[in-house]
């Protein structure tokens, strides 16, 4: 995750990382989760 995420500011860009693993969150600047079929931003 570390790799990841100083790839995407220094290459000023975004990722998309689908997980159901919430430790990996915080790395997240905006996170979206899907209830019941449902987007709750």
């Amino acid at each position: 995750m570390e790799l990841i995420t100083s790839e995407v500011k220094s290459r000023e860009t975004a990722a998309i990382i689908v997980t159901h693993d919430t430790r990996v969150t915080h790395h997240a600047d905006h996170s979206v989760e899907i209830t019941d079929g449902h987007l709750a931003a």
